[in-house]
């Protein structure tokens, strides 16, 4: 089988770049930075594979390491890594993020009643000020405030030289500068960490079980496992969504039937505040989980077998360096007709039952799925909803200009005009 050798000379480049690879088959080995890897675009193939191989250390994995440590992102300790995803997803449960509803709506009417008509905003900066607050309510209970910005600074830094590796390219003075803000976000945990074991907040946050799960002193908690833990929530559950939020808003914006039958929905849920707004807003979800398909925050998905297998006469040798795209997957036609098209029907009750598994995974499959999947669709539809039915907008683009270092991010500004709001 031919190897295709791609001109990408980063990630964003390969994010234009990777969907021509479907032109020479469901199976494609490829060649990227002088990287050989498998390119994957077959739903079954795609189920079983993240079901059934292992994720290993990869050219960007050092330096994820540098920020996380080994929290969930990159631990490959399997004993310890599977205690400590079951801790994480049980905080990250639909049971338990309900308690955080009432307080992400009243973060996100802060911001849009905090806007005048006429008023020029820089949407990627609103996303990103309102998804860190909305993650420190979860973990801390409270805010980051002006620490805000330090998380911004190490996330850019730290993807930033991901990207940089997998082109295998070494900027020693970003390394440097990406150390001296990673001691930052260490110290302030620490001081959180310490504020909070002296005085446990009245209702558990994140921090809160971790910290009394580490007094148990079992071996998968020991120290550092809430500095890795908590900076990793910060450096996963950030751009990833805001960068949802924002696209998700852009694309209501520009359909009028939608948008009115969001506003339709999310004025009815507003009459009632003693009902979950997210139980009382399909639409709204629906919405969600389309934006999603058009733009995956995590496009690429790295893979390694652990064993040979034989699916359909093809045969995968252990250890083979795979790549699956929900970027790819989630855009082809056979699976999702129409593709480019903005259409949240798809995702309709009866409809989302003849999505073909394996084709639709924003937030990975099998083991190593987000655990915090649940509370990022919360938070995102809970801005989405609540902005597109109270603000229209007049964006100054036609298209958000996108790249992709690591995960998709907005490349400008994305500035609109409040052109009414109510």
């Amino acid at each position: 089988m031919q190897t295709i050798k791609m001109r990408s000379k980063n990630q964003t480049e390969l994010l234009s770049e990777i969907r021509s690879l479907t032109q020479y088959g469901r199976i494609v080995p490829y060649d990227f930075c002088g990287d050989t890897k498998l390119f994957i675009n077959d739903a079954r193939l795609t189920n079983w594979m993240l079901s059934n191989t292992e994720k290993r250390a990869n050219a960007f994995t050092p330096v994820i390491e540098k920020v996380t440590g080994q929290g969930l992102l990159t631990n490959r300790d399997l004993e310890l890594w599977k205690n400590r995803r079951l801790t994480i997803q049980r905080l990250l449960a639909p049971s338990n993020i309900a308690q955080y509803e009432k307080r992400l709506i009243q973060r996100t009417q802060l911001v849009y009643k905090d806007w005048n008509q006429g008023q020029r905003v820089g949407m990627k900066e609103v996303v990103n000020d309102l998804t860190l607050d909305n993650l420190a309510s979860a973990v801390i209970g409270g805010d980051f405030g002006d620490f805000r910005n330090n998380i911004k600074t190490t996330l850019a830094l730290m993807v930033e030289s991901m990207d940089d590796a997998v082109s295998k390219i070494v900027n020693e003075e970003k390394l440097e500068k990406l150390d001296h803000f990673v001691s930052l976000l260490e110290s302030y945990v620490a001081t959180i960490s310490e504020q909070k074991s002296e005085s446990p907040s009245e209702k558990e946050y994140i921090i809160d079980a971790l910290l009394r799960a580490k007094k148990t002193s079992k071996k998968e908690f020991v120290d550092p496992w809430v500095r890795d833990e908590i900076i990793t929530l910060m450096m996963a559950g950030f751009d990833t969504t805001s960068f949802l939020i924002g696209i998700a808003i852009f694309h209501v914006s520009q359909n009028q039937e939608i948008k009115d039958r969001l506003t339709a929905e999310v004025r009815e849920a507003e009459k009632n505040p003693q009902n979950s707004f997210i139980e009382s807003t399909p639409y709204l979800r629906m919405i969600t989980s389309e934006a999603l398909r058009m733009y995956p925050s995590a496009p690429f998905i790295g893979r390694f077998a652990h064993e040979s297998k034989e699916i359909d006469g093809f045969v995968i040798e252990k250890d083979t360096d795979m790549m699956m795209s929900p970027w790819v997957t989630q855009m082809d036609e056979e699976y999702f007709p129409d593709p480019f098209v903005f259409n949240p029907e798809r995702f309709s009750p009866d409809n989302r039952e003849n999505i073909v598994k394996g084709s639709y995974f924003p937030f990975s499959m099998g083991p190593r799925i987000c655990p915090g999947n649940h509370f990022a669709m919360q938070e995102a539809a809970i801005a989405i909803g609540l902005i597109c039915a109270h603000v229209d907008f007049e964006y100054e683009l036609e298209q958000p200009k996108i790249d992709c270092p690591v995960t998709l991010r907005f490349a400008d500004p994305l500035f609109a005009k409040v052109a009414k709001i109510e």
